[in-house]
């Protein structure tokens, strides 16, 4: 499935387009995300490998994937004590 995502607007608040979806955040929670993001990825590519069989494409477009839609609801996600949790969950 293709997944459409514009280019933020800057300014007091970071705007993306995602699935026509619009994602509003602060800079110091779109740097979150960022650091979240960088220190998850890899366990999430390993565990998504597991799923797929072995088969790294497929595990690198499900953590993509994940990661995108874990940036949709990041603003709900990030005060949460387990962020991780919500995307090994999705």
């Amino acid at each position: 499935m293709a997944t459409g995502v514009t280019k933020p607007t800057r300014g007091s608040v970071f705007q993306w387009t995602v699935d026509r979806v619009e994602v509003r955040m602060s800079p110091d929670e779109d740097a979150a995300f960022v650091a979240f993001a960088r220190e998850r990825a890899r366990p999430l590519f390993r565990t998504a490998l597991l799923l797929t069989g072995g088969g790294w494409h497929r595990a690198e477009d499900l953590v993509q994937e994940t990661l995108l839609r874990l940036y949709r609801f990041w603003p709900r996600v990030h005060p949460a004590a387990n962020p991780a949790g919500y995307a090994y969950a999705g």
